[in-house]
């Protein structure tokens, strides 16, 4: 590398670490959202389809590792329509300006994708009521939508998290709760040490007092085990709605084989670099030796929505038959008390 080109770049690197004026914006990028145009080879690759934004099901959080603005818009214009959430780990926005935060909250909004602190308000929790109250108010001010609530290293009851919700509703934003098999950090975990009772109980209590989603920690179900845990798994994913679970899987084969299990809408916890791969394996285009060519999904609503998929002759024919007399009904018995509405599939 000669010298010039070193003295450039060095240049350029003191520039941007060192100069706010420099500083880029959302708007400056010309980030383009392109995820409404047609996808590649739609005509000769099959893929499996997933609910649009903002969706319950088949939901992706990815943990963003303290990503600058012009890296975050790179990944929301590849990556967009299949991230749900950001969540940024280790309390890693304590080592971010404000201003980036705000800049790359709204940048990922424009995709809909929200952003969730973490789970450091356990680290807040042990400064007291009013350390919490004030992260809570800044968290909101900066556009944050969801907050992680979880006890993996802080002891706290089960009611202390019940009213950590109920704060976190009152500062308009979505309670997210997290159980976990473990108790701190562990090499290997004793999966004695907690009754599977005890986290559906949990389980339970969140989801009936409004938790948004209730994150499951991998650990002692598919991480630092020797063995999987399926019959906790089994307990635990037939509790409550799969919807209102989130199973944390670092593991590829992890994913795989809750998706083998349960369907591809089971929704995920995740490193970023997964995010491509774990939409692929939903989609039946790609994935591991288990799931390869495996995965299907059908929803007759999702049919009968599409207008690029051709209605047969006799069931439009037997629509306008149904439909003439449908109307004729109506109009000749006007005491007729049931309101009848007639739907094309088409347009169901």
């Amino acid at each position: 590398m000669s010298s010039r080109l070193l003295a450039r770049k060095c240049s350029v690197l003191r520039r941007t670490c060192f100069d706010h004026h420099h500083f880029s914006t959302s708007s400056s990028l010309g980030v383009h959202n392109l995820w409404s145009g047609e996808k590649a080879f739609e005509n000769s690759c099959p893929s499996n389809g997933n609910e649009r934004k903002p969706r319950n099901r088949g939901v992706s959080m990815c943990r963003e590792p303290g990503l600058g603005l012009r890296v975050l818009a790179d990944v929301c214009e590849a990556h967009g329509e299949y991230i749900d959430v950001l969540k940024i780990p280790w309390g890693g926005m304590r080592c971010q300006p404000k201003a980036l935060l705000r800049e790359k909250i709204a940048l990922a909004k424009k995709f809909g994708i929200a952003y969730s602190t973490g789970g450091v308000l356990e680290r807040v929790l042990l400064a007291g009521p009013d350390a919490v109250m004030r992260f809570l108010d800044e968290a909101a001010t900066l556009g944050f939508e969801e907050i992680e609530i979880s006890a993996g290293l802080t002891i706290v009851s089960l009611d202390s998290r019940l009213e950590l919700m109920k704060a976190v509703k009152d500062f308009g934003m979505k309670p997210v709760p997290e159980v976990s098999m473990a108790f701190g950090v562990q090499k290997n975990v004793d999966a004695s040490q907690i009754h599977p009772a005890k986290l559906v109980h949990e389980i339970q209590t969140f989801v009936a007092e409004g938790a948004h989603r209730v994150v499951i920690e991998e650990e002692g179900l598919t991480d630092k085990v020797k063995d999987w845990n399926y019959d906790v798994i089994f307990r635990i994913a037939t509790c409550a709605p799969l919807e209102k679970l989130l199973f944390e899987c670092d593991d590829r084969f992890a994913y795989s084989w809750y998706i083998k299990q349960f369907g591809p809408d089971v929704n995920f916890h995740i490193d970023l670099k997964d995010a491509l791969h774990l939409e692929t394996t939903r989609r039946g285009i790609w994935g591991k030796a288990t799931v390869f060519g495996r995965v299907a999904k059908f929803n007759r609503l999702d049919w009968a929505g599409s207008s690029s998929r051709p209605i047969s002759k006799v069931a439009s024919a037997n629509f306008r038959v149904f439909h003439v007399l449908g109307r004729f009904a109506v109009r000749m018995c006007p005491s007729f008390d049931c309101q009848l509405e007639v739907r094309h599939p088409a347009c169901a």
